[in-house]
């Protein structure tokens, strides 16, 4: 039977998170695959949490705790890191200029990455959805002054003519009566069939 190395089981790793699964789903498809014990959910939380961040990187990641010499290696993939994160949001505050109405579907397949990726690049830039729109998190101030005149304009109008005065009431209402049962009688030509009408209070 084939036995991934590290790198092959991160890859996997990574399609489960592209498809939208959880950490847990991802351990338990990858260990049913090639064996139980061939990922721990541990490993698995650690991937997502760095391709949440958008470190694609498959690379082993330095410890904190390492001489000089390495700590420099280490200062460096933190910085490739950033930059990698800088240039994912520079592409997505480019896509939400050309178009704000995209939705984090299209962003995700756009940027071919994971909803829950853009989701959080998105809150990390200040960015919400709301109603199937993107908006600002904070409203800037034109955004304030403007909700703030139409609800003193949607007061005023309640307070110059109630919504009572709009209404309409009709007193009574004519209703034409005709017995759809009655007799077949003849009537003679010079005799007029007088309709019966009653009135109907409201």
């Amino acid at each position: 039977m084939f036995k991934p190395d590290k790198v092959h089981i991160r890859h996997c790793v990574r399609l489960c998170f592209d498809e939208g699964k959880t950490a847990a789903e991802a351990r338990r498809i990858v260990c049913s695959t090639y064996g139980e014990g061939t990922v721990s959910a541990s490993t698995c939380q650690t991937w997502y949490q760095r391709f949440r961040s958008g470190d694609f990187d498959f690379g082993d990641q330095k410890s904190s705790s390492c001489t000089n010499g390495s700590r420099s290696d280490f200062d460096n993939n933190n910085r490739n890191r950033t930059n990698h994160t800088k240039k994912h949001d520079s592409q997505l505050e480019a896509l939400l200029v050309k178009n704000v109405s995209m939705t984090v579907e299209e962003l995700a397949k756009a940027l071919r990455v994971s909803q829950s990726a853009v989701s959080h690049r998105l809150s990390a830039i200040g960015m919400i959805e709301r109603c199937g729109k993107l908006m600002p998190r904070e409203l800037d101030e034109s955004s304030v002054l403007s909700r703030l005149s139409f609800c003193l304009a949607s007061s005023t109008r309640e307070h110059a003519e109630s919504f009572l005065w709009r209404l309409i009431v009709g007193g009574e209402k004519w209703i034409t009566f005709d017995q759809s049962n009655r007799r077949k009688t003849s009537y003679k030509q010079s005799k007029r069939v007088h309709i019966r009408t009653r009135t109907q209070s409201s």
